[in-house]
């Protein structure tokens, strides 16, 4: 017969094992249940495991039961009940506290941070006004929008990555929305820089479809939404996971505890709030870069490529080249004053060598994930436009000229194109509305920022008359439809 102490000991056990049981249990439901996994994710290995934790607990649970009921007394039972009742109460009060911190729905399921610590750390310096990048209480680029519709008003969705988000000053959502010149519609800005193909689905999922959309226009960059992994939010055994993802602490009304407990994981915050905001970084880049002479220009270039022996003599050759002045120049006085670096730090890869490409890049995940997305749609009755971003150096000739003295960035990239054609091949053949915007983008002069990779003003422009001409067809080809 176990002692009065080890009975006390082995009611604790229980009620933690319980808790963790009935914790991993939900998880691999809430998986099973409600997670989306295509199919190159393999989320076998992560369900076995927690799987095999929840039986391990399950064990536990049923072994100190036996030894508890076997005692005389009643008290063990008393001390596993105290301990579930305390904690559940000490859970309820930490998750209003944690709420009273974390940024507002849909504010935290996009960027995950208050829209005011989102725009301190991508616009420093700089007013947060309609004309000038503005930010709503959502969190993004866009005018202000009421979690309803208003009345009589269809609601369209955006959903992509820093595309709807940086670049021109006014953003593709609203210029749509400004051609379409009447308050029948609404263009909700739903872009999210840093983000993947997977967490477009998770947005139309659990954002956009709250909002009430009716259509959605599903933005794929050829740049980077054909390499991304198969998952971008994490999930942790399906008991938390990254916002919009679905997790088992959200549905049971632990949103808080859910926040603190993955939002740091998050990728956009990964790549923005981290340590020194990215933002400052490029900016103090451009700056030197802005001061510095031809020459100055050229040392620092060479120290920063990190190149070896018969490489860094190649690029030193090409910088030692009368033609790189004008490059020069344009790294002092970037379009629209954007500087990024990741370009420049392909075009030193590519002056070192002349066959150096971008990875070759696939569609794969980016396509099963569009499979997930018209599957949701058509259940839900939302129609589902998917629109083809090209790659800046593939169609804008006046970048590519821009950047020829050091290398030939139409040729590096030219795997995004490649997946690109192939995507929109897969499309067609299953009948989707897709939209490739390598024709009309195609030889236009301007159309991107030269150093931010994003659409200039007339980029914006270009895009936004072709999808409100194709809005306008669909539209009306719809109520065409409609018995009268």
């Amino acid at each position: 017969m176990m002692s009065e102490r080890g009975a006390a000991f082995a009611a604790v056990m229980l009620a933690m094992s319980a808790v963790l049981a009935a914790l991993v249990g939900g998880g691999v439901l809430t998986q099973l249940r409600f997670d989306v996994h295509i199919p190159s994710d393999s989320p076998g290995s992560t369900v076995s495991l927690a799987g095999a934790v929840a039986v391990c607990s399950l064990l536990i649970v049923l072994g100190t039961g036996i030894l508890i009921f076997r005692h005389p007394t009643r008290r063990p039972i008393w001390i596993a009940s105290a301990l579930l009742v305390a904690l559940g109460v000490s859970t309820l009060i930490s998750e209003l506290f944690l709420r009273s911190r974390m940024a507002a729905w849909p504010a935290r399921a996009l960027h995950g941070v208050p829209p005011v610590q989102w725009a301190a750390a991508v616009l420093p310096g700089r007013a947060r006004t309609l004309d000038r990048m503005a930010i709503n209480s959502w969190g993004q680029r866009d005018r202000e929008r009421t979690l309803a519709p208003p009345a009589g008003t269809q609601r369209i969705a955006f959903i992509g990555d820093s595309f709807l988000e940086e670049g021109a000053d006014l953003p593709i959502s609203l210029a749509m929305e400004r051609k379409l010149a009447t308050n029948q519609f609404e263009v909700l800005n739903l872009g999210v820089s840093a983000t993947g193909p997977d967490e477009y689905f998770e947005r139309l999922r659990a954002v956009a479809t709250p909002l009430q959309i009716t259509h959605c226009y599903l933005f794929l960059f050829a740049g980077n939404d054909f390499v991304s992994p198969a998952r971008t939010l994490p999930s942790y055994w399906g008991i938390a996971s990254v916002e919009p993802r679905p997790a088992l602490l959200t549905n049971l009304g632990l949103a808080g505890w859910n926040n603190v407990l993955t939002n740091h994981s998050r990728p956009v915050i990964q790549a923005w709030l981290q340590g020194a905001s990215l933002a400052q970084e490029e900016a103090a880049r451009a700056q030197i870069l802005a001061q510095a002479s031809d020459d100055e220009m050229r040392s620092m270039l060479l120290s920063a490529s990190g190149l070896q022996a018969e490489a860094r003599e190649r690029f030193a050759q090409i910088l030692r080249q009368e033609r790189t002045a004008e490059f020069f120049q344009m790294l002092r006085q970037p379009d629209a004053g954007k500087f990024r670096s990741y370009y420049l730090t392909s075009a030193i890869r590519a002056a070192a060598d002349e066959d150096w490409t971008w990875e070759q890049n696939s569609e794969i995940f980016a396509w099963e994930w569009t499979e997930q997305a018209v599957r949701y749609c058509q259940t839900r009755k939302i129609g589902l436009t998917i629109v083809v971003i090209p790659e800046a150096f593939q169609v804008d000739d006046r970048m590519r000229d821009q950047w020829l003295p050091l290398a030939d960035l139409r040729k590096c990239t030219a795997p995004c194109r490649d997946a690109a054609t192939r995507f929109v091949q897969r499309a067609s053949a299953a009948e989707l509305d897709v939209i490739d915007l390598q024709t009309t983008l195609q030889g236009q002069r301007g159309t991107y920022l030269n150093l931010d990779g994003h659409w200039s003003r007339l980029g914006v422009e270009n895009v936004s008359t072709l999808l409100a001409k194709h809005w306008r067809e669909r539209h009306s080809t719809s109520n065409a439809k409609v018995p009268k």
